[in-house]
């Protein structure tokens, strides 16, 4: 009898921003290793700066990474300053990325992806 690994079992729902004007960004349940690492330097990064106007366009660019997720957009970071020019918006959308990245590392599936 063949051992299966079943790697589809691992691979979490989508996380959807919807933005102010309707339009709906999706971000895939499987997330790169290299974006995570990423991501995790970024909000490193934001916890040391102290000018509020360099901490701002950190974000803008974080914002601008997730969204790219979404490989059906072509977002840019003048796009993120325009659409999401409100600093809730910024923390709302890092804070849940955050926590979508969290979830996957603590898919309790990845622990015993094995199919009987």
């Amino acid at each position: 009898m063949s051992k299966i690994i079943d790697l589809s079992v691992l691979v979490k729902e989508p996380l959807i921003f919807k933005d102010t004007q309707g339009e709906s960004y999706t971000i895939p349940g499987e997330i790169s290793t290299q974006f995570v690492i990423k991501l995790s330097k970024y909000a490193a990064d934001i916890q040391k700066i102290k000018d509020e106007a360099v901490a701002l366009e950190k974000m803008q660019q974080i914002v601008a990474d997730i969204l790219s997720l979404d490989k059906s957009k072509n977002i840019t970071i003048d796009f993120v300053k325009e659409r999401f020019d409100d600093i809730r918006f910024l923390k709302i959308i890092i804070s849940e990325m955050m926590k979508h990245v969290k979830e996957i590392a603590e898919d309790p599936n990845s622990n015993s992806p094995e199919s009987k």
